[in-house]
């Protein structure tokens, strides 16, 4: 029983119950797994003090059935010898002492096995208590942890924009580019209208020639079918006979 009760002293139901209720950042996901870890550690150390206390109260029960067969033995030995005839009343208190040993052997028992048991209930709400906080730390965790990763990877995909977008100089930048060189070109295409109208074309004596041969032929058709004579030809005019 001396083990029992170290254990009892090294775990206190008031720190039990402490860590369990303990105000902590639930936001932070370091403070967390630490705290669960805790969690972790009591209740390991309470399962082992609960098989501790279950074998104290084991082995308390078996001391006492024990004493009772002894106790139940000794009440009957003692109406026997007290039925005898003769009596026995010498061996009758013989008996007598030793039940009186026995029953004086059962109150410690007794005693030790009724702060055990008490020790056993503390134990079972510590245990409740440590583990539903376990749980909830646990679902905290995850929840933590899954907004932990959306977020890194909304922080990656916001870097791998920014920098497409660096890379890429903007959409408003490409369009502004796009302008300034249409209007560059428009300008560039005025200029060169403006110098092709300036430049006097060269006189083409085979292109003139060509084209006075051509109005000529055009003339000379022409003439022909209105019947006038040609370039150059003398119209004969008929006289009247006397």
């Amino acid at each position: 029983m001396e083990t029992l009760r170290q254990k009892a002293r090294v775990l206190s139901l008031a720190w039990l119950h402490q860590i369990a209720d303990a105000a902590i950042d639930t936001h932070s996901i370091p403070v967390v797994q630490q705290y669960i870890r805790d969690l972790e550690q009591a209740i390991a150390d309470l399962r082992e003090a609960q098989a501790e206390n279950d074998g104290a109260i084991a082995g308390l029960n078996r001391q006492i059935s024990q004493l009772h067969q002894q106790e139940a033995t000794l009440n009957t030995q003692a109406d026997a010898l007290l039925q005898l005839n003769p009596p026995r009343e010498d061996l009758a208190a013989m008996v007598e002492q030793r039940l009186q040993e026995v029953e004086n052997n059962l109150t410690p028992l007794n005693n030790q096995l009724e702060k055990a048991q008490a020790i056993h209930v503390q134990y079972d709400q510590a245990m409740s208590a440590i583990e539903a906080k376990h749980t909830t730390m646990m679902r905290q965790l995850q929840t933590l942890q899954s907004i932990d990763t959306s977020a890194s990877a909304e922080d990656r995909a916001a870097h791998a924009l920014h920098a497409v977008n660096s890379a890429l100089g903007g959409t408003s930048s490409i369009d502004d580019i796009t302008a300034r060189i249409q209007s560059h070109a428009d300008v560039a295409h005025a200029r060169l209208q403006q110098e092709v109208g300036t430049i006097t074309p060269q006189p083409d004596p085979v292109a003139d020639v060509l084209a006075q041969s051509a109005v000529q032929q055009r003339l000379a058709a022409r003439k022909a079918r209105l019947g006038l004579p040609p370039a150059g030809g003398t119209t004969v005019t008929e006289l009247p006979q006397q």
